[in-house]
């Protein structure tokens, strides 16, 4: 719930801030699910 938190305050201080982290955040979920395909198969 912080962490949500601490998002907002990013997101509301620095818009450029966000995306990024946004675009990281989105890189190492299909990442994760690249590995866990892999694993499967």
């Amino acid at each position: 719930m912080t962490f949500i938190l601490i998002l907002i305050i990013i997101v509301n201080e620095n818009d450029y801030q966000y995306h990024y982290v946004a675009y990281n955040t989105i890189k190492k979920c299909i990442g994760a699910l690249n590995i866990y395909v892999y694993v499967k198969l």
